[in-house]
């Protein structure tokens, strides 16, 4: 099994790259490195990966943190691919985000049931709505195992 590990910092800037990352996107590591996320982030995703991602850095609720998602990247051949992936946090010593880390796999293998991106995203949205109306959040089974 493939495993790719990617580091972005505040900015939205790659700063890691492993090599796991390489052999499943294409890109080579100094192709990336120093580059923003938008090369691998397909252009359709884009609004709404940088409003996310913004909000996170800016101290705002990271609703898909340690979620299981099915990640959409743009690969070296410009073909969109989805890989089974989840999105971690790095934060300093206060607690503030300060980096973002995504890991994706090959599809080979038993994986468990994974929500697509965008799905995700609207379930924490409907969740959020709820929650500032003062229902209660329908447990949407995101994140679990």
């Amino acid at each position: 099994m493939t495993i790719a590990i990617i580091m972005a910092d505040s900015a939205g800037t790659v700063v890691y790259w492993s090599p796991g990352a390489t052999e499943l996107f294409g890109y080579e590591k100094d192709d990336v490195l120093g580059k923003s996320l938008d090369v691998i982030v397909p252009e359709t995703y884009r609004v709404a990966h940088w409003a996310g991602f913004n909000r996170v850095m800016n101290g705002g609720q990271a609703s898909l943190e340690g979620a299981c998602a099915h990640i959409p990247v743009r690969c070296a051949d410009n073909q969109v691919v989805t890989f089974p992936g989840r999105f971690s946090l790095i934060r300093d010593p206060y607690g503030q985000v300060i980096a973002a880390v995504a890991s994706c796999a090959d599809s080979d293998g038993d994986w468990p049931a994974f929500s697509p991106v965008a799905d995700a995203t609207r379930q924490s949205q409907q969740s959020e709505v709820s929650t500032q109306s003062g229902r209660e959040p329908s447990d949407t089974g995101v994140g679990s195992n």
